[in-house]
């Protein structure tokens, strides 16, 4: 009974190994092989694909920018003016420095009276303590409060007056800028400038095309507007 139940035992481990390992191993081994490399080639060539329309498409835009870009830098006008020779030659220049400088002129001379009134006053106290007029303290002390007041005061119109002076600087600069622009805007229209440039002798352009200057153009038509 022993030995049949070893060759029992000897059949079922033997013939799994014969007769099922060869095909499992076939199937496993060589189909899987095929389908991969396959797989890799489509898959290559569908990415060469992709690359090659994105290249096109990148070109083709940078390519319409490039000429657009060309079109508009041959259509544009430009033409400039001389922004020191309109100052020496417009007669409004002249008109509103004469007018500005009267007007600081009385500015700084009721601050120079103001200065010296203090000063006056001041020497009058000393004047007063030296000669005994002053007795007591508190007629001291209100007299002190008093030139102290009084040299704040001074302090503040000086301060005002710096600020209405740069106001006034500042409204002359802007009614001559003005009148320039409306001259200018007049060249525009007549000749279809697109940009119309101001320089001067010390700023930042350092040669002009003589053939674009306008600038007698616009001081004929500032004179002519100052005219009327």
């Amino acid at each position: 009974m022993e030995e049949e139940k070893d060759l029992i035992n000897n059949d079922t481990t033997t013939e799994p190994e014969n007769n099922l390992s060869e095909p499992v191993e076939n199937q496993h081994t060589e189909t899987p092989r095929t389908c991969k490399c396959n797989y890799n080639f489509w898959w290559q060539l569908i990415l060469s694909i992709l690359l090659l329309v994105l290249l096109i498409l990148q070109f083709i835009p940078n390519k319409k920018a490039n000429v657009k870009t060309d079109l508009v830098a041959t259509t544009v006008k430009i033409a400039h003016i001389n922004v020191d020779t309109i100052m020496s030659n417009y007669p409004l220049v002249d008109t509103l420095q004469n007018r500005l400088q009267r007007q600081v002129s009385s500015l700084e001379n009721d601050l120079i009276n103001r200065q010296n009134s203090l000063q006056r006053n001041m020497q009058a106290y000393q004047n007063d303590m030296q000669a005994g007029k002053i007795i007591t303290k508190d007629e001291a002390s209100r007299r002190e409060q008093q030139l102290m007041n009084e040299q704040q005061q001074l302090i503040s119109l000086r301060d005002q007056y710096d600020m209405q002076i740069q106001q006034l600087q500042a409204s002359m600069q802007k009614e001559i800028l003005d009148s320039i622009k409306t001259a200018i805007n007049i060249l525009s229209l007549e000749f279809s400038f697109d940009y119309v440039l101001g320089y001067s002798n010390e700023g930042a352009i350092f040669y002009a095309n003589p053939k674009l200057d306008i600038t007698n153009e616009a001081l004929k038509i500032l004179n002519n507007r100052l005219k009327k």
